[in-house]
């Protein structure tokens, strides 16, 4: 390095900026992906590349965290990938500076990957004896005509109701930061209504975020009770006792954070503050009710003072603080929680935590109106280990109060997911376990380990 008057030559060097940026986007199957197969198989990947609409690039430029004449970040070329491949529809992003000019200006190619999109299923269910028919029928697209919009629709029957419905998602909304998400769906024992207007964290430097969403749900719901209650007939039973009843849960909920810390290195920190309005109502409208052991009983009790609806139902409202925190070291992997598509692994952990008081004098109604303390948190965290990664996640909430009304309930899962072979065709492991703990859960806050993540305890 050569001084010249205490001045270092780098200094003097012209700030790189962004230059020309170049989108391409690639099919499905690539042209070798075709011509090496034959028959049936090139035909279809042929066909699947035909009827396919890729992602217009215009849904791809406003995804991106720079623009010609910034300053040249490379950062924000990992981040914008990241963001690319969230979206959910594209099977690889890959942003790279591909030349830089004379006078300083960074060219970059912006390349995609796209996957096939359009999801149609069909499934049946009968349990033996001929009861307890689940069937169900669904068509959606996740990357409507290329515009990055979700459309589905889907009719069936669980073991509650038949049912049809419909949802709808949309990045960007009309070419802004907001987010926006419908579903509608319509059962014989009730109906779902819920709207989410987001503007969330497009990049780590983004200074604040907010979040909406409106709910209205009516179903036929499992209450859970206690073998040992007075509904229960042998208190030494380890089966689930429960009964199906009409639940109505609905509620307004909304926030906002900003970042407190700097935008460039360390740990992300964000904080913010919302409100929750939540309304639960059971509807005994029957004069007896059929239990999951073939039993009928009267369970007008439960509305007695003292028993659980009556710490259940009512309004609830739950301002909060609102803490959340990342980290910046990333990885990327194939194959982990995904058959196929590149996906981002976080290795530092990430944390969600919400806190705030619940209690009579801000109008709630539950919990017997009694003062109390409200707790939420998640977390997630990855680790190399051997030839995979080890996810150690959890969730919980707690509530304090008297004995009566104070519960907490919490739940984690761990597990180690390794890859061999083949980098296309890989053998997979994956071995998993999930424990969980709660103490005085409501019926509607039975703590069903794996019933909804695809895994069976």
């Amino acid at each position: 390095m050569i001084l010249v008057a205490g001045t270092s030559r780098a200094a003097t060097d012209p700030v790189l900026t962004v230059g020309e940026i170049t989108i391409e986007t690639k099919d499905i199957y690539a042209p070798r992906e075709v011509e090496n197969t034959n028959g049936a198989l090139r035909f279809m990947r042929r066909t699947m590349n035909g009827v396919h609409f890729n992602t217009r690039h215009y849904v791809l430029r406003r995804e991106l965290l720079f623009k010609t004449g910034d300053p040249f970040v490379a950062e924000r070329l990992a981040e914008t990938e990241r963001n690319l491949r969230w979206l959910g529809y594209l099977a690889d992003a890959r942003v790279t500076a591909v030349d830089t000019t004379a006078d300083g200006r960074v060219n970059i190619k912006v390349s995609t990957r796209e996957s096939w999109t359009l999801r149609t299923s069909f499934s049946f269910s009968l349990a033996s004896g001929g009861g307890n028919q689940r069937w169900n029928l669904s068509l959606a697209d996740r990357n409507f005509l290329g515009h990055g919009v979700t459309l589905g629709a889907g009719v069936g029957q669980d073991e509650n109701s038949s049912y049809w419905n419909l949802w709808f998602r949309q990045q960007r909304l009309f070419g802004t930061g907001l987010r926006l998400g419908v579903d509608y769906s319509q059962r014989l024992d009730g109906y779902l209504r819920q709207v989410f207007l987001s503007r969330p964290f497009y990049a780590l430097s983004d200074p604040l975020t907010f979040d909406f969403k409106f709910w209205d749900n009516l179903s036929d719901s499992r209450y859970y009770l206690s073998n040992a209650g007075r509904a229960g007939a042998d208190p030494g039973a380890n089966a689930s006792l429960y009964a199906k009843m009409p639940y109505n849960f609905s509620g307004v909920d909304g926030g906002f954070q900003f970042r407190l810390s700097d935008s460039d290195d360390g740990r992300l920190w964000r904080l913010g503050a919302g409100v929750r309005v939540t309304e639960t109502l059971f509807d005994l409208d029957e004069p007896v009710y059929e239990l999951s052991d073939g039993r009928y009983e009267d369970l007008s009790w439960l509305e007695e003072p003292g028993q659980p609806f009556a710490r259940d139902q009512g309004t609830t409202v739950f301002p909060y603080l609102w803490l959340h925190s990342l980290g910046r070291e990333w990885s990327k992997g194939r194959y982990v929680l995904q058959y196929g598509p590149v996906e981002d692994i976080p290795l530092d952990m990430e944390f969600d935590l919400k806190a705030g008081p619940a209690g009579g004098k801000l109008g709630s109604t539950t919990g017997y109106a009694e003062s109390r303390f409200s707790f939420e948190g998640r977390f997630v965290k990855w680790f190399r280990l051997g030839w995979g990664y080890l996810l150690a996640t959890g969730a919980g909430d707690a509530s304090t109060g008297s004995s009566e009304v104070s519960t907490y309930r919490y739940n984690v899962i761990s597990g180690w997911i390794g890859k061999t072979g083949a980098e296309n065709s890989p053998w997979i492991t994956r071995v998993f376990g999930e424990y969980g703990q709660g103490r005085n859960l409501l019926g509607s806050r039975a703590l069903l380990l794996g019933l909804d993540r695809g895994m069976r305890t």
